[in-house]
């Protein structure tokens, strides 16, 4: 073999090692931007959780499963499903996830769930509330559960102001019923 073959192997290891790293880096590259994570929310328990998948980039198809952390506390969802005055849950309500917020290469997306799973944010304050002001809690949550069976988030904003105000119960129910006339308008 001549000397001007051999210096052509040289080179070869080189070569090899440039092409797997250049893969490698491909890849990693790859994996990063279609990372997808957020958040899904339950509007009939209260509850969240955080999940992550991955997708080809600017594309909705998946290639990986969708990776769930657990549900977190579900104490506010006990509190109330014990109550009388709360929704009845309908047939597959725990299975009722919705995305509540979405983070990707795109950018972020927020679902008009969003807005209650900001709202009900710390289900402790939430369940304590519940317990302190038994008689504007059975006026409260069953609005709050009229309002997401309707898909209505948007009226919901000012009922939680409206409970969190300090006022004597004829105050309360006064304005509880214009909340009520105005929110029934379509």
């Amino acid at each position: 073999m001549s000397q001007r073959s051999l210096s052509h192997y040289k080179f070869l290891p080189w070569i090899y090692l440039t092409l797997v790293f250049a893969i490698a880096v491909v890849v990693v590259v790859g994996i990063l931007v279609s990372r997808v994570s957020g958040q899904e929310f339950n509007p009939q328990t209260l509850q969240r959780r955080q999940f992550t998948l991955w997708r080809i980039p600017f594309s909705q198809f998946q290639f990986s499963p969708t990776f769930r952390q657990p549900a977190e506390s579900k104490e506010l969802c006990e509190y109330l499903s014990g109550q009388e005055w709360w929704m009845a849950e309908t047939p597959g309500a725990a299975h009722d996830w919705q995305v509540a917020e979405e983070f990707s290469l795109r950018g972020g997306v927020r679902g008009e769930v969003a807005l209650l799973a900001h709202l009900v944010a710390d289900p402790e304050f939430w369940l304590d509330w519940s317990q302190k002001n038994a008689g504007r809690s059975a006026d409260f949550w069953p609005a709050v559960a009229l309002q997401v069976q309707r898909q209505q988030y948007v009226s919901l904003p000012r009922l939680f102001a409206l409970a969190l105000e300090r006022t004597d119960a004829s105050v309360w129910k006064e304005r509880f019923a214009e909340w009520q006339a105005e929110s029934a308008r379509p």
